[in-house]
């Protein structure tokens, strides 16, 4: 089963990082051309950083196995099954 939680917290946490600096940004009157351009440079950085973390964190977990699932015959009103 998924962990959503998890991912959901990790999301958040960085959503309040990011909105805790932009009014700093704003506020010091950087050009919108500096911020895209440290925002592409970070996005870049983060894409190895991804997949370290999908190649050491993210396990396939096959234990469970589900069991199949059974057909039933339809039958009409009397319980006789065609």
């Amino acid at each position: 089963m998924l962990h959503i939680h998890r991912y959901t917290g990790f999301y958040k946490g960085i959503q309040s990082a990011g909105a805790a600096v932009a009014w700093q940004i704003d506020n010091h009157n950087v050009s919108p051309m500096a911020q895209l351009i440290v925002n592409w440079i970070l996005t870049t950085l983060s894409y190895p950083l991804l997949l370290v973390l999908m190649v050491l964190a993210v396990k396939e977990n096959n234990e469970e196995e589900e069991e199949p699932v059974k057909q039933v015959a339809p039958s009409d009103d009397n319980g006789s099954v065609h």
